[in-house]
């Protein structure tokens, strides 16, 4: 088809005009919108306000990002709300066509409206964790179905199970096994799943078993012989395991020839066992830090805005997408959120950071007749990939670490029972009356959780050892020794440390890798009420401006005044060619009244000056008067409203730091970074800092904390980090972190200089970092607790106004005393009109004399 040039070109423009006001610039996106109904606890707050938030905040963004705008509903469960109310409650909310739930209700009762939600199409994200399919009301015919809901608080995916076993079947040499499941649907769900991959990979299930009693089991497992050597089970329920282990343990008095795959979402240190396989492994999600449910609620709105943001046919931007088209957006979401990394798999399970594998070892018997075990680490499953070793094999490296708030923290361990998630035994010796002896605690903190990523990507058993005199390391130039960790690493007693800060004098004889955790000297402070007894500020109210400004605007004030008065006196009136006219009525009193009435923004009553020019120059003056009062009233409140509390110093660089006045005390902790900074700094301030508190140092963080808050310190110097974490754990929210930070460092790895594990380690730490977890395990933990400083607002005092109360009654004294001198000389006057009166014949007075003293009468 032939297109002429005068066709293409007007086609050309339109094209043109059209690509410049269509959809690319969002506009007719404006008006569209899709709701979110928000699920909650009633009392749940916490994680109402972080849902309405997050959706602001994906508001906020929506032009940026050219996405549809979220509008939202909230509905909170009562844990007495009754089944009718229930219902009429879901239909309400569900009125308008929602297109997403997100679901944080922990109360059962709300699984009613995940269920109508279901059935209506929602596209629903949970953010709790998976609950019991036993519903309070057995009489409604439920239709939840997991598959049609995404979860962003699942501990396991199905996909990277299924990923981790086929791995682990292959490094096993697995060709045949037997699936023992319970009677829940997850369990039943991932089997048929699985057994979907196997035909493949050459693999055959060679039956399939539900447990029911131990007898039926245990008849279950003869009759399949030899075929059960291999068998995988799958289940979360510990009581289930223990009785399936019973009934192969009553058909077979050598268990020695079966190998056992333990897949549970529980965490492997909770596992005990009545009765023992001889090898078993358990395939287990890595645990990670507990999140609160207003965290998870963030990263599922989150979800929801980069699920929409990658829609491709900006066509359907404002419809709401299908469960199967909002699962395959979710899969491309990828992002680090308030719970961590966040990452779908194809059905929408969130994707966790990887599986441990361990092996279990059978230790002795309890007293009661029951099995003792423990487990060991044999590997694990990350990014697609299985690291596996043979326990005996597998390294086992001593880890030297010391108590220091947030970083490594412990508590008593109970005899028999294994640590908490997230946490791990370390060994501490002690001096007791019998001798040195060693006891075991549970190590916590964002150390420990660094040493768990770091495991995850270079495996090996680690042993954690406190130092032996709880200290990092100071070098004794006298006897050419080193204390604490790095003496003890120099020695051999350990292998690496975890939690040692960089130091040019270490630095000579550790090798450090790039610090995961930047921190730098802060000063710890507690908060005291100001002094203000006695003090009355008269002159507080002009403190907004200072000296010259005053006495500018009072100069202009009094020009302007002269200057209208004088402008209206030489100007013509009514053709009058006098130079100074009487018959003006603008006076020098209504000058001072107008120039007073434009200042302070108030209507002038009086007489107003009658020349235009000098009322443009009273609208150039009211205007720059605007401007003063506007910028006098908006500083006010900042300098009369102050915080009532402050601190004994500002910074490093205060003047009782550097001369501390008597009984004003301040120190570090011995053996720390921060001690060697100041002791052997080349800044000769430091160095006089360092002989002021060298006498006052403290042997650990707790105790400098403790000081600063008894009184004992005025000033506690340490790391920023820890000093953050204490000051927002303080119970009574009294202690202040100040000054900004300096002579920054790091905590890092160390080895001994030439260690070949340097390498290794170092390449490790890397991948964690470069996947964010270092920093996102380092907010988590500062800002785990936050102290309440949510301060009343400071109120004004009589202080604080005392000037204008004082201008006031000098006005008024001031205002008696010239109506008193005024009085007095009209009756002055008049005395002496009438003395000169009663003189002068009253025929000869002048005309004038008897106006005068009329009009002064009057």
């Amino acid at each position: 088809m032939n297109i002429s040039p005068r066709t293409a070109l007007p086609v050309f423009i339109i094209l043109a005009l059209n690509y410049a006001f269509s959809d690319g610039n969002c506009n007719s996106q404006e008006n569209e919108s899709l709701e979110v109904v928000g699920v909650f606890d009633y009392s749940d707050t916490s994680s109402v306000e972080g849902f309405e938030n997050a959706i602001s905040r994906h508001n906020s963004l929506r032009q940026e990002e050219c996405v549809v705008s979220l509008t939202y509903r909230t509905l909170r469960i009562k844990s007495d709300t009754s089944f009718s109310e229930l219902i009429d409650l879901a239909n309400e909310a569900l009125q308008g066509g929602p297109c997403f739930m997100v679901y944080a209700a922990e109360d059962s009762k709300g699984r009613i409206i995940l269920d109508i939600a279901i059935s209506q199409g929602l596209n629903v994200i949970t953010a709790i964790q998976e609950f019991s399919m036993e519903y309070p009301y057995r009489t409604i015919n439920y239709k939840y179905d997991p598959v049609r809901v995404a979860s962003v608080n699942r501990v396991t995916s199905i996909q990277t199970k299924i990923s981790a076993l086929l791995a682990l079947f292959n490094k096993l040499k697995w060709r045949k096994f037997v699936a023992v499941t319970d009677n829940e649907y997850e369990s039943n769900r991932f089997v048929n799943l699985l057994e979907e991959h196997l035909g493949p990979r050459n693999l055959i299930m060679k039956d399939w078993l539900l447990f029911t009693t131990v007898n039926e089991m245990s008849d279950s497992f003869y009759d399949l012989g030899n075929d059960a050597n291999n068998i995988l089970l799958i289940t979360n329920d510990l009581n289930t395991s223990n009785d399936i282990f019973n009934a192969k343990q009553q058909i077979s008095e050598e268990m020695d020839q079966s190998t056992w795959i333990f897949s549970s979402d529980l965490d492997v240190r909770t596992f005990t066992n009545n009765s023992f396989p001889n090898e078993i492994y358990t395939l287990t999600p890595r645990s990670t830090q507990e999140i609160t449910t207003d965290g998870f609620v963030d990263d599922a709105v989150r979800s929801i805005s980069l699920a929409l943001g990658m829609r491709p046919d900006e066509t359907n931007i404002g419809t709401c997408p299908k469960m199967n088209e909002m699962r395959r957006l979710l899969f491309e979401v990828n992002f680090h959120g308030s719970s961590g990394p966040v990452q779908f798999d194809q059905l929408g399970d969130r994707v966790p950071l990887g599986y441990d594998i361990c092996r279990m070892e059978y230790v002795g018997e309890h007293d009661d007749g029951g099995v003792k075990s423990q487990y060991l680490q044999s590997g694990y499953w990350s990014n697609n990939k299985l690291y596996i070793t043979e326990p005996n094999s597998m390294r086992r490296l001593r880890i030297l670490l010391n108590e220091y708030p947030p970083n490594v923290m412990s508590q008593p361990k109970i005899p028999g029972e294994p640590c908490q998630s997230s946490s791990m035994s370390c060994f501490k010796t002690v001096d007791t009356p019998d001798g040195v002896t060693t006891i075991e605690r549970c190590c916590y903190g964002f150390v420990i959780d660094v040493l768990g990523m770091v495991i995850g990507e270079y495996s090996f058993i680690p042993e954690l050892l406190f130092s032996l005199d709880g200290q990092y390391g100071v070098y004794d130039e006298t006897n050419n020794t080193w204390n604490g960790v790095v003496s003890e690493l120099l020695t051999g007693r350990g292998d690496a440390s975890f939690d040692l800060y960089i130091s040019s004098r270490r630095a000579t004889v550790l090798e450090f890798t790039e610090p995961y955790m930047p921190s730098g000297i802060r000063l710890l402070a507690k908060e005291k009420k100001r002094d203000t007894k006695s003090q009355i500020h008269w002159l507080s109210y002009l403190r907004p401006f200072t000296s010259p400004v005053w006495l500018t605007l009072l100069g202009s004030l009094g020009v302007m005044i002269f200057y209208l008065w004088g402008i209206d006196k030489i100007s013509p009136v009514r053709g009058s060619n006098k130079l100074f006219h009487q018959n003006s009525s603008f006076k020098l009193d209504n000058a001072i009244c107008f120039a007073l009435a434009l200042a302070f923004g108030r209507p002038a009553d009086e007489s107003k000056p009658t020349t235009n020019g000098a009322r443009l120059s009273s609208v150039a003056f009211g205007m720059a008067m605007l401007v003063f009062v506007s910028t006098y009233s908006a500083n006010l409140a900042a300098f009369l409203i102050v915080d009532d509390k402050t601190t004994p110093v500002d910074d490093i660089y205060d003047i009782k730091i550097e001369r501390p006045p008597d009984g004003f005390k301040y120190g570090t902790i011995e053996g720390s970074y921060m001690a060697d900074y100041f002791k052997n700094s080349e800044n000769a301030y430091f160095r006089h800092i360092w002989y002021n508190m060298q006498k006052h140092n403290v042997k650990s963080l707790s105790e400098g904390v403790e000081a600063a808050r008894t009184g004992k310190l005025d000033v506690f110097i340490a790391d920023h980090v820890g000093l953050e974490y204490e000051s927002m754990n303080d119970p009574h929210c009294e202690l202040k972190v100040v000054g900004e930070p300096f002579a920054m460092s790091g905590a890092s790895v160390a080895v001994k200089k030439d260690n070949p594990l340097f390498i290794h380690l170092s390449e490790a730490l890397q991948k964690v970092k470069a996947k964010g977890l270092t920093d996102f395990i380092q907010m988590f933990w500062v800002s785990k607790f936050s102290c309440k400083r949510e301060i009343p607002p400071a109120q004004l005092k009589l202080e604080d106004l005392s000037g204008l109360f004082l201008q006031l009654t000098i006005a008024m004294v001031a205002c008696m005393l010239g109506t008193m001198c005024h009085r007095t000389f009209l009756d002055m006057k008049e005395k002496w009109t009438r003395v000169n009166t009663d003189n002068k014949d009253v025929d000869e007075q002048d005309p004038r004399c008897r106006f005068t003293q009329t009009e002064t009468l009057v």
